[in-house]
């Protein structure tokens, strides 16, 4: 009997350990289930204020590039001994600057006979007397030609002439940088050639001088290059503004932005605070007395980060930035476990 007895008061033990163990995992399960509903309510209202505001934004593609410019050939129109050399090489010169001076005795001579015929053909037909002008005029210019001026400004980069040399007339005896003739050279990706038009702005940096000036494409190659396994476009830009007044030079890098947008004064918001409807339309969630609400807007421009607002909203509206569908089941794979306790700053107890 007291055998029977103590067997029995083991089993009741055992039931209620059961009964003990099986409430405490619902409890926690329940629990973890309501941290989980919690968790995810929190979630799906997590926002991010924006002010609406009018802002200058734009985007550009920017590329490298180099400055060049042409080189002319001075060559002399005459033919005779060099009896001097003005300038030297590497030498800054103006346009009609002088070069060099060629011996002009004999041309001296030839243009005062040429004079002393013409005046004397008083009595001749028209036709002998434009012939003589006409030679008297040509002795004119040789004899100007002797003194040997620059075409135009820029720097000297060769001399090919010295003293005492005797040389023949259309001689190159000088190579001008012509200065007025600086252009930017660079080379867009062929991705970006629809969004490169002649006549667009652009800015030309350079980082070595700390300047910045205005510039405009003026060509777009219409054929392709292959650098390096990559297809390209050269494209040229010209200076908005007399670049020679800021110290450039042919031969020097720059960094040049393409303008592709520019927009002043314009009503602006975060890109990510758009939201596209199932009709194709675009909305934002604007912030009101009552809550938020789901707004309609018509978009203009945008670049990579805002966007320009052309109807919808107004400045001093508060939009709401919503994350993403993946960013909250990001979240809430993150944060709504049970194990986890959210906003506690205490780590889970093992």
């Amino acid at each position: 009997m007291k055998k029977s007895i103590k067997w029995l008061i083991i089993i009741v033990t055992l039931v209620v350990l059961i009964f003990l163990i099986i409430n405490a995992l619902n409890i926690k399960k329940e629990s973890g289930n309501v941290q989980t509903d919690k968790v995810s309510t929190a979630l799906n209202n997590i926002s991010v204020e924006y002010k609406v505001k009018k802002d200058n934004i734009g985007d550009y593609i920017e590329v490298s590039g180099n400055v060049t410019a042409e080189t002319r050939r001075i060559i002399s129109e005459v033919s005779g001994e060099v009896m001097d050399v003005y300038v030297e090489n590497g030498e800054k010169i103006k346009k009609d600057q002088k070069m060099a001076k060629f011996e002009d005795i004999d041309y001296r001579i030839n243009y005062l006979n040429k004079l002393n015929t013409y005046e004397l053909a008083v009595n001749d037909g028209e036709k002998i007397k434009e012939i003589k002008k006409l030679q008297l005029d040509q002795a004119k210019k040789d004899l100007d030609n002797t003194i040997l001026k620059s075409p135009v400004e820029g720097i000297i980069s060769s001399v090919n002439i010295s003293v005492g040399d005797v040389i023949s007339r259309n001689f190159v005896s000088f190579t001008v940088v012509d200065n007025n003739s600086l252009k930017i050279e660079a080379s867009i990706d062929e991705i970006d050639l629809p969004k490169i038009k002649v006549g667009m702005k652009a800015y030309v940096e350079f980082e070595q001088l700390h300047v910045k000036i205005p510039a405009k494409v003026s060509l777009i190659n219409p054929v392709a290059v292959n650098a390096g396994g990559i297809v390209v476009i050269p494209i040229e830009l010209k200076f908005e503004d007399n670049p020679l007044k800021y110290g450039i030079i042919s031969g020097l890098t720059c960094n040049v932005k393409l303008i592709t947008m520019e927009l002043d004064n314009s009503i602006v918001i975060p890109v990510n605070s758009l939201i596209k409807g199932k009709d194709g339309n675009e909305y934002v969630f604007k912030k009101t007395s009552e809550g938020r609400e789901k707004v309609p807007v018509i978009t203009g421009q945008k670049t990579e980060k805002f966007v320009e607002i052309k109807n919808g909203l107004s400045e001093g509206d508060t939009v709401l930035i919503m994350p993403s569908k993946e960013e909250i089941n990001r979240l809430k794979e993150k944060y709504a476990t049970p194990n986890i306790r959210i906003g506690t700053g205490k780590r889970p107890k093992k």
